[in-house]
């Protein structure tokens, strides 16, 4: 199979999401060059809390980007700050910028916790108002 890419992660969660899920174990499918690797993965094969969809569905654009903004300044609930460090710490994973998802599970929590995003995307703003 020909992606472009040297790792490549497929992913559906059991619930039907289109991510790793914070609520259920998810089924990815892992190429990495040549090799093909299929197996599931729950939140806590990686270190976090299995969380409820409830606590991360929201109802309007709006809603959504307040979450959002709850889960970079580490204000968010379990959930929703799990559902995005399971899937940044994926990312991280598939670039080779941590050996497995649950050292980049380790990392993400760390960055968020320590104010790191939040600042980056205090940053971002205000360049963004720059070239408004």
């Amino acid at each position: 199979m020909r992606l472009g890419t040297k790792k490549t992660l497929l992913v559906t969660g059991g619930e039907g999401l289109d991510e790793l899920s914070i609520t259920t174990t998810s089924k990815v499918i892992e190429i990495n060059g040549d090799d093909q690797l299929i197996y599931t993965i729950s939140p806590e094969d990686v270190g976090l809390k299995r969380g409820t969809l409830e606590e991360i569905q929201v109802r309007s654009p709006h809603e959504s980007a307040m979450l959002i903004k709850k889960i970079l300044k580490a204000e968010a609930n379990d959930s929703a700050t799990g559902i995005v460090t399971f899937n940044a710490a994926a990312a991280l994973y598939t670039t080779n910028k941590v050996q497995s998802i649950q050292q980049g599970v380790e990392q993400v929590k760390h960055a968020i916790e320590s104010g790191v995003v939040y600042r980056h995307y205090q940053s971002l703003q205000k360049e963004k108002q720059q070239y408004a």
